[in-house]
């Protein structure tokens, strides 16, 4: 009898396969909405960096979803599976969508543009400390390692330096 390590599959093999989604019109009609977005921009949720992350991560308790949550909800499929989502290229337009967002809050909250909230796990699980602007961002084989500090200033230059329009 083959043990379970002589079974297991490479996971850096080919594999194709189909995307799948599951667009849903609920999803965006109840979070994915222009008040939640000016909430997060321009209103109560955008005053400091903790409101405007809750906000946009969701606050599962109270069954608010988040606009980031939301988007991918949205999508369905393998959007909702964190392992597999990156896999869909409408993961790459969502999560630039959400660059523009912050883009955005951090233009209008230049005071709280440089901070950052909540834990070093998914979820805070298991527990771990907050998170501060000196952890590091390991790219691995893309790029050295680079302290958030670093790459939150989207307009003063190197390493990044742009506007949306």
């Amino acid at each position: 009898m083959q043990g379970f390590t002589d079974l297991a599959l490479d996971t850096t093999d080919y594999n194709p396969r189909c995307v799948r989604r599951d667009i849903s019109p609920y999803i965006p009609k109840k979070w994915f909405t222009t008040a939640n977005l000016l909430n997060v921009t321009i209103g109560t949720a955008s005053h400091t960096h903790r409101a405007f992350w809750i906000e946009i991560q969701g606050r599962y308790p109270d069954g608010f979803l988040g606009l980031h949550t939301s988007g991918h909800y949205t999508m369905g499929g393998d959007a909702t599976d964190l392992y597999s989502s990156v896999n869909d290229p409408a993961f790459w337009l969502h999560h630039a969508m959400l660059d523009r967002v912050y883009w955005i809050w951090q233009t209008l909250h230049p005071e709280e543009a440089n901070k950052v909230t909540g834990t070093l796990t998914l979820q805070d699980r298991p527990p771990t400390r907050n998170a501060t602007v000196d952890e590091p961002l390991d790219l691995g084989v893309n790029g050295e390692a680079v302290r958030i500090r670093d790459v939150l200033d989207t307009l003063g230059g190197s390493p990044l330096c742009y506007v949306y329009v």
